[in-house]
């Protein structure tokens, strides 16, 4: 018999969500199939971008639920691409789609700076698994699969 911390995280590992497209801007291949499998295990749909200039295109030519920006990319940067995905947006009257920095750059205040450049949440890499389901959680509360 489990206890009741151990069927809660047993129904945690079972999460997974349904209708959720997520563009996931980074340049290392590695971190695209490992981001990718993660994802797709949660259900998860994914598109790749492999750099910023390609994350600014793919937001302007396509819908997501939400953008996994990579802060160090070639062509352009998160930061930068960031910055003209909130441009476009707002120009343009589009919703919103919320940005998550992607960063192996985890010191102090990292975190508050990607926010105030106007990304919406924060994930260090290497990604940690509980931190990338509370983020999903938060947002897509209402498109988890009922088992």
């Amino acid at each position: 018999m489990l206890s009741q911390k151990e069927e809660d995280v047993e129904k945690k590992d079972k999460i997974v969500f349904e209708n959720v497209h997520i563009l996931v801007a980074e340049d290392n291949v590695i971190n695209q199939k490992l981001l990718g499998s993660v994802l797709d295990r949660l259900g998860v749909k994914i598109s790749i971008a492999s750099n910023g200039k390609k994350a600014l295109e793919s937001r302007i030519a396509h819908e997501y639920d939400m953008i996994f920006m990579d802060i160090e990319m070639p062509v352009m940067g998160g930061m930068e691409a960031t910055g003209k995905i909130l441009s476009y947006e707002r120009n343009h009257h589009k919703k919103h789609i919320p940005i998550v920095a992607l960063t192996a750059n985890a010191l102090s205040g990292d975190k508050e700076k990607y926010l105030s450049a106007g990304m919406d949440g924060y994930l260090s890499k290497p990604i940690d698994l509980e931190a990338l389901n509370q983020l999903l959680e938060k947002y897509f509360y209402d498109r988890i699969k009922e088992s």
